[in-house]
């Protein structure tokens, strides 16, 4: 079984923003009950594509970039800041 490489520190770095960002996000649910939820990956990924819906991002991706496992582009990374209400910096180590 092949061993996966270390992600960049910039990757780890994103995965890490990404989590605390989205564990600070609360959504209130479109439904009768108005309900608040937390953010999770697969909410991300369906808000995200009601925001852009050009932009090609997977459920599997979205769960990559929250893990580490892959860098986003930078379109990804200027929607998911916006959508989290955050400049894109706030992803970028210093």
């Amino acid at each position: 079984m092949a061993q996966l490489e270390p992600s960049h520190p910039a990757t780890t770095y994103f995965a890490e923003r990404l989590q605390e960002l989205a564990s600070a996000t609360n959504v209130r649910v479109h439904d009768d009950s108005g309900h608040v939820r937390r953010m999770t990956p697969l909410r991300l990924q369906k808000l995200l594509k009601e925001q852009a819906p050009d932009l090609p991002v997977s459920q599997t991706q979205i769960y990559r970039y929250y893990h580490g496992e892959a860098a986003p582009r930078l379109d990804v990374v200027w929607e998911l800041a916006h959508l989290l209400g955050v400049s894109p910096r706030d992803f970028l180590p210093e």
